[in-house]
C-alpha cells in the first residue's frame, strides 16, 4: 500500500496493551482508514491440525494476571 508507513504506526498505537489483536487498517485513495480490532484468530472457528497445535500456538501466547 501506498501508506504502509503511515498504517504500520497506526496499527502499532491501536495494538497497545492488548496481547493478541488483528488491526484492520484500509488505504483508500491515498487516505487510511480504520476498520476494526478483532481479538480472536478465524472469527473463533479455526481449527489446528494436527489437534495438538492448539496447545502449542495457545502457549505462544502470555496472558495478563487478573
Amino acid at each position: 500500500p501506498e501508506c504502509l508507513e503511515e498504517m504500520i504506526d497506526i496499527a502499532s498505537v491501536l495494538c497497545r496493551g492488548f496481547c493478541h489483536v488483528r488491526v484492520d487498517l484500509y488505504e483508500v485513495e491515498g487516505r487510511v482508514y480504520f476498520g476494526e480490532l478483532t481479538f480472536t484468530s478465524g472469527s473463533g472457528l479455526s481449527r489446528f491440525y494436527p489437534e495438538e497445535m492448539n496447545k502449542k500456538i495457545g502457549d505462544m501466547i502470555t496472558l495478563p494476571e487478573i
